[in-house]
C-alpha cells in the first residue's frame, strides 16, 4: 500500500473549486459484469486508444525473445552456425505456432555484461545494432515475419538504463537523468536504488521531459526505420510512487509529477509521435504495468499475457 501526497488546492478570495462527478453503477452479477459496464462507461467519456483492429482480429498468442549477444553473433559468424542476421527472424524466432513476437536486445549494447541478466542492457539510445545487419536487415526481417500473417513488436526500455550508456556519454550524466529517492542523488545502499545499482543501471526519472521526449523519439525513428507493429514500453505500469529529489529536475513538488501522471506524460508523447507517422495510428502500444488511465494512449499491457498471478490471466485489454 503506498501513501501519496497530493498537494492542495490554493483557492483565490471568492474562488470555487469543484470535484469531477462520480457515476455510480447498480448491476447483478460478478465481477466480470462490473467490468463491462466500467468499460463502456469510460469509452462515453472518451477515454480509449484503442488496439488497431490487426490486433483484436488477428492476435490470440504471443512471445518474447531476446537476439544473441555480440559475442555469440561472432562465434555464428565464425562457424556458419547460428543467427547472423536480422533477416533470420522468421526462421529462427518463429518456430512455434504464435501470431506476434516482443523483440528485445535489437539495439547497441553499451557493453559486453549487459547480455548477462540481472545486468541491464537498455542504454537509453536505441541505436540498431550493426553486427546483425542494422536497419536495412532488420526491417527485412520484420517485413518476412509479417509476409508470413504474424506481427513483431520491439521492446524498448522507459524506466532505466544502464550505466554506460552512450546517452549519458553525449548528453549529461546519469546523475542528472536520475530520479533521486535522496537529496544527495542516487545512492547504491538506498533500497530503491539499490535495485538498479545490481543492474549496473540507473532508474531514470518518468516526470523528467528530456527523457519523456527522447522515449517518444527513440520508437518513432525505430518505428520508421523497420516498420514494426508497435512497441512495448518496459517500466511503465503504475510502479513509481516515490519521489523525485533531483534538483536538476525542477519538479513543482517532489510527488507532484510521479506515480501515473509521469508515466502518462510519457505514454502521451509516444503516442503523438507515433500518430504523426505514415500508418502510425494502425501501431500497437503497450505497457509492462496497466492501470486504466493507460488507455488513453496505450492499448495492452504485459500482465495481460502473462498473467499476475500466473493462471489467472485476464486480457486487460479487452475490458478497458
Amino acid at each position: 500500500i503506498y501513501s501519496l501526497l497530493y498537494p492542495g488546492i490554493v483557492l483565490p478570495p471568492a474562488g470555487t473549486h469543484s470535484e469531477a462527478s462520480a457515476t455510480v453503477v447498480l448491476h447483478h452479477g460478478g465481477w466480470r459484469v462490473g467490468a463491462a459496464h466500467y468499460s463502456a462507461w469510460l469509452k462515453s467519456v472518451g477515454a480509449g486508444k484503442h488496439e488497431p483492429d490487426w490486433f483484436l482480429q488477428q492476435t490470440h498468442s504471443k512471445a518474447s525473445f531476446w537476439f544473441p549477444s555480440a559475442a555469440a553473433v561472432a562465434a555464428s559468424k565464425q562457424s556458419g552456425v547460428g543467427m547472423t542476421s536480422f533477416t533470420q527472424m522468421l526462421e529462427y524466432f518463429f518456430s512455434s505456432e504464435v501470431d506476434m513476437l516482443e523483440a528485445a536486445m535489437w539495439w547497441e549494447m553499451p557493453e559486453p555484461d549487459a547480455w548477462n541478466f540481472p545486468s541491464f542492457g537498455a542504454d537509453g539510445v536505441f541505436q540498431i545494432r550493426d553486427d546483425l545487419g542494422g536497419a536495412t536487415a532488420l526491417a527485412e526481417g520484420i517485413a518476412r515475419v509479417q509476409a508470413s500473417g504474424r506481427r513483431v513488436q520491439l521492446y524498448v526500455s522507459a524506466d532505466i538504463a544502464h550505466r554506460g550508456s552512450s546517452l549519458f556519454n553525449v548528453t549529461w550524466p546519469a546523475s542528472r537523468w536520475a530520479q533521486w529517492w535522496g537529496a544527495g542523488g542516487p545512492d547504491q545502499s538506498n533500497p530503491n536504488d539499490g535495485t538498479a545499482y545490481k543492474w549496473n543501471a540507473t532508474y531514470i526519472c518518468h516526470a523528467y521531459n528530456p527523457w519523456q521526449q527522447a522515449v517518444a523519439d527513440a520508437v518513432a525513428r525505430t518505428i520508421t526505420a523497420t516498420g514494426c507493429d508497435g512497441v512495448r514500453l518496459d517500466g511503465l505500469g503504475n510502479f513509481h510512487h516515490a519521489p523525485c529529489l533531483n534538483k536538476a529536475h525542477a519538479h513543482a513538488h517532489p510527488y507532484s509529477n510521479q506515480g501515473l501522471v509521469a508515466d502518462l506524460n510519457i505514454l502521451s508523447a509516444v503516442r503523438a509521435g507515433m500518430d504523426a507517422l505514415p500508418g502510425g495510428t494502425a501501431k500497437l502500444l503497450s505497457t509492462e504495468g496497466f492501470a486504466d488511465h493507460y488507455n488513453l494512449h496505450a492499448g495492452t499491457a504485459l500482465v495481460s499475457w502473462v498473467g499476475y498471478p500466473a493462471g489467472n490471466e485476464i486480457s486487460v485489454s479487452r475490458v478497458t
